[in-house]
């Protein structure tokens, strides 16, 4: 329905408000990528049966993602880390192992605990990141 209400300006039109209405993109936003206590999320709130796709959303602590969710399941995560600061994700792939490769094609050492996958960043780097069934 909100589809065919947008404006060039990217809010919602209706009868009153105006920037008030922009409100709809951070619902959008939210609904595809979260950082909560430090814990990054892809897809939080996004229907399941819905496949997704987001380009350079900012993240809390200097990180931008971009991720494609087709059929069910997460297929590609990217994370460029624009400081340096440690990255913890919940992981999208439930129990598999994650792989973390940097854009040179270097495999990262990460840490998996409670469902969190972490790992260092350096600044101006991306980070690939899948899962693996064990």
């Amino acid at each position: 329905m909100v589809e065919r209400l947008w404006r060039p300006n990217l809010t919602v039109g209706q009868s009153g408000g105006g920037q008030e209405t922009s409100g709809a993109i951070e619902t959008v936003d939210s609904m595809m990528l979260q950082t909560y206590r430090g814990v990054t999320r892809v897809f939080p709130a996004w229907p399941e049966d819905r496949d997704a796709k987001f380009v350079r959303l900012r993240a809390k602590s200097a990180f931008t993602l971009s991720a494609e969710r087709k059929d069910g399941s997460v297929r590609s995560l990217d994370v460029t880390s624009e400081k340096g600061n440690r990255f913890a994700l919940a992981s999208p792939w439930g129990g598999d192992r994650v792989t973390v490769v940097d854009d040179r094609g270097r495999r990262v050492a990460t840490t998996t605990r409670d469902g969190v996958v972490s790992f260092r960043t350096a600044p101006g780097r991306t980070y690939h990141l899948t899962g693996h069934a064990r």
